[in-house]
């Protein structure tokens, strides 16, 4: 019987969704810290954005370390 293993599959996939994450969050840093209004709502901003997105990631890596 051929078995088929997802843990390398997902594995795979949360790096990626992690590179991705990674390089949407500079794009993004940049832009609102070059084009926004005030550079303090900018810095709040992107701290909410890196907080959460940053918490997201934990609990994806924590979930696959329990597969």
């Amino acid at each position: 019987m051929f078995t088929f293993d997802t843990l390398p599959l997902l594995s795979l996939l949360f790096f990626i969704v992690a590179f991705l994450f990674v390089i949407h969050a500079l794009i993004l840093s940049y832009h609102w810290l070059s084009y926004g209004a005030k550079r303090s709502q900018s810095l709040v901003s992107l701290a909410v954005y890196l907080g959460g997105g940053s918490l997201l990631l934990l609990l994806l890596a924590i979930h696959l370390s329990f597969i």
